[in-house]
């Protein structure tokens, strides 16, 4: 039975993502292991005053007076659109994303489900939970429908398909090592991650969709 053109595009954004995780995943943690022998080797090194500012010249070279990495404008905080929950299709209103990822209102259900062992149970609790699109504010929730981009993607890593990092880790050391990453948080099992990145071209999206 041959698949559908629906389903083979989906198959290739997926391997697409898949591709795009162990790839950001590996080099961080490489670069992670290469600053750290370079710290140790300017250790070694006679500090003084000409030295010292060298390294701060070379450190800040890609970035501005505001702390954006020198391919980015400084961003405002970005709105995004609320939904009911994960199956729902209508917004239900906008919110500033920095509101919505620091507040504690769901952290009593986010406990319950990340205690539990029971499938059903945690279904309920992840059908119960609000959401948002990241990457703008939409009138319904598809890529047509979108009203304003914010300017970031989200990028979720699953803890069963990357066993060989360990993620609460590595989103610090993503963290560190991309200027463009606007936000790393555990996902609502706690064993995965979810990251939020800058991007400097809208239409990445569409050329991925497009493959």
């Amino acid at each position: 039975m041959m698949m559908s053109l629906q389903r083979v595009n989906l198959l290739k954004i997926e391997s697409f993502l898949f591709n795009f995780e162990i790839i950001l995943l590996s080099n961080c943690l490489i670069i992670k292991n290469m600053n750290s022998e370079e710290k140790n080797l300017k250790d070694k090194v006679n500090k003084n005053d000409n030295s010292k500012d060298k390294i701060e010249k070379k450190k800040n070279k890609n970035v501005n007076e505001k702390g954006a990495s020198g391919i980015f404008t400084p961003l405002d905080i970005p709105i995004v659109s609320v939904f009911e929950n994960h199956y729902s299709k209508e917004p239900l209103y906008e919110v500033g994303l920095d509101k919505f990822l620091h507040t504690t209102k769901f952290k009593t259900q986010v406990e319950e489900y990340r205690a539990s062992t029971d499938d059903e149970f945690r279904r309920k609790i992840k059908g119960s939970l609000r959401c948002v699109t990241p990457s703008g504010t939409f009138s319904q929730r598809q890529e047509l429908s979108i009203i304003k981009h914010t300017e970031l993607i989200c990028v979720d890593v699953d803890a069963k398909d990357n066993p060989m990092f360990d993620l609460a880790n590595a989103k610090h050391i993503i963290g560190e090592c991309c200027p463009s990453l606007y936000y790393a948080g555990l996902s609502l099992s706690g064993e995965g991650i979810f990251l939020i990145f800058r991007i400097s071209n809208r239409n990445f999206i569409n050329s991925i969709l497009r493959l």
